[in-house]
């Protein structure tokens, strides 16, 4: 049997997709299939525009690169279609798994897909999804690809239904296999090695944490909004960690920066890797996250896994990642979003019960049980295949 494994999500400058969900599932379940299939050959697909990265993967693999050569340079969709179909035709793989839904193909028969959400659809105002005949066009064709997909699988329960509801996929073709965080790495780091991190990255001792990006459904202007409401009564700073002053929405942050004087309160950290983030949450006070709409949520899996308390919203599939042990608050209001973050850092109860049982919740969801869910839909469609 031979599995193709788009690869190319995991590859930095294809697209955003590396240093996002997308880029950390590819790079966590990929690398965990072949173990799990050793009768089988994978097949990896690379995007030569951009370095392969160093994502390692054992087994019986062989590498292709695909030429993403195209006339058409603004729909990437089409564009994608031209260069990767007739090479996957080629190699007749039996099963094709697209990392990202959005990366996918008509028309190629024995497709996986992961969607890991619906946020354009649950968001169509940020996201113009039904603006212009370019993202209608694209609209039609994602939701095409996904019925005509051997299998869908998904991160969260929410998902699973945003799917049935909005593109009418068969609940049968969709499979939850969640996502998950490495127990090895993201864990309670000893003061000693928090106070050695936040000197790496000249963090205060006293702050709140924010880990992600800042387009507009993260919801991080309103963040710095309830920030500057509470800020005014303490000397406790912010902390956003990402590579934040490089995307597009920076402008957006700064000026809110500006206009309320937290220019010495509002710490940015740049890109921060794996390595270094157990200490972050761990040395943090709290950890806020006011995404309007997730797949998944992993910053808030991130945070309790090292026993740090977390201020998020009760939507979307947060409270399936969180259980009982965030606080949850609509994040749309600022004031309610301070007061929230004012009374998680006085409740000290909390902050032991999240030490204590914060890393168990987070035990339930490891990448080995994702990339083990993963294997039996992968089986489940070549036994079809075979049928």
């Amino acid at each position: 049997m031979k599995i193709a494994l788009d690869m190319r999500g995991s590859q930095v400058g294809y697209k955003k997709h590396a240093f996002r969900g997308i880029g950390r599932i590819i790079r966590e379940i990929a690398p965990r299939l072949s173990p799990l299939m050793p009768e089988t050959e994978f097949i990896l697909l690379f995007d030569g525009r951009y370095d392969r990265g160093n994502v390692e993967f054992g087994g019986r693999t062989s590498e292709i690169i695909v030429d993403q050569k195209s006339p058409f340079k603004r729909l990437e969709i089409i564009k994608n279609h031209i260069s990767l179909w007739p090479l996957l035709r080629k190699i007749k793989p039996d099963v094709t798994l697209f990392f990202c839904h959005e990366d996918a193909l008509l028309f190629m028969p024995r497709s996986v897909l992961f969607v890991l959400d619906l946020i354009p659809e649950r968001l169509p105002d940020l996201y113009n999804t039904y603006k212009g005949m370019k993202n209608k066009i694209r609209h039609v064709i994602l939701k095409r690809m996904a019925r005509q997909a051997s299998l869908l699988f998904t991160i969260s329960e929410n998902s699973r239904k945003d799917i049935i509801g909005l593109w009418g996929v068969p609940a049968e073709k969709i499979k939850v296999v969640y996502a998950g965080i490495d127990t090895r790495t993201f864990f309670r780091v000893s003061a000693e090695e928090s106070s050695t991190i936040k000197a790496r990255y000249s963090l205060p001792e006293d702050y709140i944490l924010y880990v992600g990006g800042i387009d507009p459904r993260k919801n991080a202007v309103t963040l710095l909004e309830a920030f500057y409401l509470m800020s005014r009564s303490g000397g406790r700073k912010l902390v956003m960690a990402g590579n934040i002053a490089e995307q597009d929405e920076y402008p957006v942050i700064d000026a809110t920066i500006r206009s309320r004087g937290l220019e010495n309160r509002v710490k940015f950290t740049g890109h921060v890797s794996d390595c270094d983030l157990p200490a972050l949450y761990s040395g943090a006070s709290l950890t806020v996250f006011p995404s309007l709409y997730e797949g998944f949520g992993l910053p808030v899996l991130e945070s309790l896994a090292c026993g740090t308390p977390v201020v998020t919203s009760n939507s979307s599939s947060i409270p399936e990642v969180a259980g009982d042990l965030a606080v949850f608050t609509d994040v749309k209001d600022a004031k309610s979003l301070a007061s929230a973050m004012e009374n998680a850092l006085n409740d000290k109860a909390l902050s032991e019960r999240v030490r204590r049982v914060g890393p168990e919740r987070a035990g339930i969801f490891t990448w080995e049980r994702v990339a083990e869910r993963t294997v039996d839909g992968l089986r489940s469609v070549l036994a079809r295949n075979v049928t």
